[in-house]
């Protein structure tokens, strides 16, 4: 999956990281007769007849490309369709998807900073979490200069205790009230704030490492990023 903004990729990480947490709950809360009417209408799309030769041929030659010679498999699918719950999505959700839950989670992120943004030090990368550096992308975009990330850390610290997300944009609107510009009215600002409060309360520190012939460094969050990809390509053949 590719996705690209004018937006900092570490706020767009934090985006996706949102979004897996939150869904969870969007499934179980999904009222039951919209997802009946979602089934049922999946139950239709595979058991509707070809409307045309032409397209009756696709769909054999589709199979046929993948190496697939099941050709009644619309049927099958469908009456396995018919056998699915809600219950079922929540259970795959949290089995496959959910980085909380799933035993084999594995998700390799790969950011392309351009010249404009600049990408921070590996020294950075590693001291401060990725929420941090998200929040200050912001904040930067939204003409905010010489972003102090000690300073930001103990704010965020602070605004995580309160964990009411209008007082803590007040008291970021009041730290940087110098600046000339409204964060209050920023939306992206204030996304990557709550952003980082709900990370902050799930982050756990993890013990700093590195192996210095991959270039290879770990973040906060147990990350690893990989700097030099010649250098992690030569020592993977080595081994």
């Amino acid at each position: 999956m590719i996705v690209q903004g004018r937006d900092n990729p570490v706020y767009l990480t934090q985006r996706i990281d949102s979004f897996i947490r939150e869904f969870r709950q969007m499934l179980v809360d999904y009222p039951m007769q919209d997802f009946a009417q979602v089934v049922a209408t999946a139950i239709v799309m595979r058991r509707t007849a070809a409307l045309s030769l032409h397209i009756e041929t696709l769909r054999f030659w589709n199979c046929i490309s993948k190496g697939e010679y099941d050709f009644g498999s619309r049927e099958r699918k469908a009456r396995q369709v018919e056998k699915l719950t809600k219950q079922d999505l929540v259970d795959v959700w949290d089995m496959f998807i959910n980085p909380e839950t799933a035993v084999d989670y594995t998700r390799v992120d790969m950011h392309m900073w351009s010249a404009e943004l600049g990408c921070p030090s590996s020294k950075i990368l590693c001291k401060y979490p990725e929420y941090l550096l998200s929040l200050a992308g912001c904040l930067q975009s939204d003409g905010i200069s010489g972003v102090d990330l000690k300073t930001l850390h103990l704010f965020i610290e602070r605004a995580a205790c309160d964990k009411h997300l209008e007082s803590a944009l007040n008291e970021l609107r009041q730290l940087y009230a110098q600046s000339g510009s409204n964060i209050a009215e920023s939306a992206k600002t204030k996304t990557a704030l709550a952003c980082a409060i709900a990370s902050f309360n799930q982050h756990t520190e993890q013990p700093q490492a590195r192996h210095a012939n991959m270039d290879m460094h770990r973040t906060p969050e147990g990350k690893w990023i990989i700097n030099g990809i010649c250098k992690f390509k030569d020592a993977q053949s080595a081994h």
